[in-house]
Formats: C-alpha cells, structure tokens, sequence
C-alpha cells in the first residue's frame, strides 16, 4: 500500500504496516527534488528512503536508514543533501 502524508514524529512512531504487506508513506513534508519514503515492513521495519528518477529516466532508490536510529529530521536532512 502506498500513501502520501506529510510524515511527523508520531506518525513514524505509530506507522504499522498489514501482515502481509509493505506499506510505503511518501513525506508530502520532503522540499527536494525526489521523494522521501517511509516505508514499514510488516515485521515492524521502518527504513527511510530516497526515491529519484536518473538521466535516463530509470527510478533509483537508495536507503537512507532505518528508525528510531535515525530520526526524521536527520533522515529529511539526509535526503536533501544527497
């Protein structure tokens, strides 16, 4: 399943995925070029994800990290700074 919602502490805090399947949460909050994805396995895995288009119009995603160890702050900085 896949959402667009401004991302808050709380709600990363809160974010549970179904039992079977990967929920993604793109940052409607993220100003930068690409898409800043939260996304939460259905084990509980929360990982912060950069998600961009290349030159040749092929999408890329690289991982950011993985909460609680990174925050959102850190991850939305992260993200920004490439």
């Amino acid at each position: 399943m896949r959402e667009i919602k401004h991302l808050t502490d709380p709600l990363v805090r809160a974010a549970k995925a179904s039992s079977d399947e990967l929920w993604e949460i793109v940052d409607a909050g993220f100003n930068a070029p690409g898409q800043m994805v939260l996304r939460v396995s259905p084990k509980g895995l929360k990982t912060f994800t950069f998600r961009y288009y290349n030159s040749a119009g092929l999408q890329k995603r690289y991982t950011i990290g993985h909460y609680p160890h990174l925050s959102l702050a850190k991850a939305r900085e992260t993200g920004t700074s490439g």
